[in-house]
């Protein structure tokens, strides 16, 4: 947003942990509520209400990424935030139900380190990665093409989730 948008440090920070920090919040509470009371029913809304939401957010995320100004950008950031937290509950919760008692803790270690590695570590460095390629164009472009090619995790991430959810139910472990 500083680079983009010219904005501010302090009001880059103060919107994106206003929008991002509240989203999660609502994203995770409401999502990851309907997920488990949809889940009673059928497991697999485990995994099916984070490939809704990601299928959701990811065409926001695109214009809050491509927007021309900040406040279109922000208007769109918004709801791809609550969306884009919904994933968490309910991933840790068939993680749950998939690892069995003996491996719960096992199971969710190593979701949560694949997660880490692979979507901050790896999310960074590959929008860093893209962004240099393109730095020839206008800086703020190559910015945004870097941004845009990390989104293409969520069209895998929805692919993942319901590839997941044909065997989720023959694997479960109450």
């Amino acid at each position: 947003y500083m680079r983009v948008h010219e904005m501010k440090v302090s009001e880059a920070g103060t919107m994106l942990a206003l929008i991002n920090g509240l989203g999660a919040a609502v994203g995770a509470v409401v999502g990851g509520s309907l997920a488990g009371v949809l889940a009673r029913r059928d497991h697999r809304w485990l995994v099916w209400a984070p490939a809704i939401a990601t299928a959701l957010a990811t065409p926001l995320y695109l214009v809050a990424v491509m927007a021309p100004d900040a406040s279109s950008s922000l208007l769109a950031l918004a709801p791809a935030s609550v969306l884009g937290a919904v994933y968490a509950p309910a991933a840790l919760a068939a993680a749950h139900g998939l690892s069995g008692s003996a491996l719960r803790a096992t199971g969710i270690a190593v979701m949560l380190f694949v997660s880490n590695i692979l979507g901050i570590g790896g999310g960074a460095l590959l929008v860093g990665i893209v962004s240099d390629l393109f730095a020839g164009a206008e800086p703020t472009l190559s910015l945004r093409y870097g941004l845009v090619v990390v989104l293409f995790a969520n069209v895998l991430a929805v692919a993942g989730y319901l590839w997941a959810s044909r065997r989720l139910l023959r694997d479960w472990q109450d």
